[in-house]
């Protein structure tokens, strides 16, 4: 869960404490997200009954439970990405826009002010929901080599170049 808050809270929907803002009103209105269990189960249970026309039921939820598990997983190596960049801006290394309320705020992707921030906001919008999509489509191809390994790929430039930036300012105090 603790993974989940870090994404909510990068997509600036919950706060640095875990309350949620403005935007979460913006995400109820559109209807952009289940956010209820209840919500959530009625999507699932009409995804089963889709699927239970040509497959048995069980596997119908076997491979959706798959896909959660994928998803889970891929949310942890989103998780530690954004944490990385977060400490950047708490120890002062990133600037956060003094427009911006959330920093990293996956939302101002277009207006990335660091290549770091760049690859965090590609590997959201693209590596995970390619890794997200090719599970929930029952193509483990696809999952691997476009969503997963070049998560694992991003998060390992990220953490590379947030260990470079630390090194720059720690050789600018001297």
């Amino acid at each position: 869960m603790n993974d989940r808050v870090a994404i909510l809270q990068a997509l600036g929907v919950l706060d640095d404490a875990g309350k949620p803002t403005a935007r979460l009103d913006l995400v109820k209105a559109g209807k952009v997200a289940r956010l209820t269990k209840e919500e959530f189960q009625k999507e699932r249970d009409k995804m089963i009954t889709v699927c239970a026309q040509c497959h048995g039921r069980s596997y119908a939820t076997a491979q959706l439970d798959a896909g959660d598990r994928v998803v889970r997983d891929a949310d942890k190596i989103m998780a530690e990405a954004i944490r990385e960049v977060q400490a950047l801006y708490k120890d002062g290394i990133l600037s956060k826009p003094a427009d911006w309320t959330f920093a990293p705020d996956l939302l101002q992707f277009y207006e990335a002010k660091s290549s770091i921030e760049q690859d965090l906001y590609v590997m959201f919008l693209e590596y995970r929901m390619r890794a997200f999509q090719g599970a929930f489509h029952m193509n483990p191809d696809y999952m691997h080599w476009y969503g997963w390994a070049p998560m694992k790929e991003t998060l390992r430039k990220i953490r590379d170049e947030a260990e470079k930036l630390r090194a720059e300012k720690a050789s600018a105090k001297k």
